[in-house]
């Protein structure tokens, strides 16, 4: 994942986007390939809304 990484910005995978649910919001990437798992679709961490 770190090849396709973006300066400043955290990138995850789906388990830890699904842990932080509610909390951040999530700009969906890819899928690209991932050297050991195949494709897969990260996500890039956003801070969450301020209410």
């Amino acid at each position: 994942m770190e090849s396709y990484g973006l300066a400043n910005v955290i990138q995850v995978t789906a388990a830890v986007r699904d842990k932080l649910a509610g909390r951040y919001t999530f700009e969906e990437r890819g899928p690209f390939p991932v050297k050991g798992k195949g494709e897969m679709t990260t996500y890039l961490l956003r801070p969450a809304a301020q209410t």
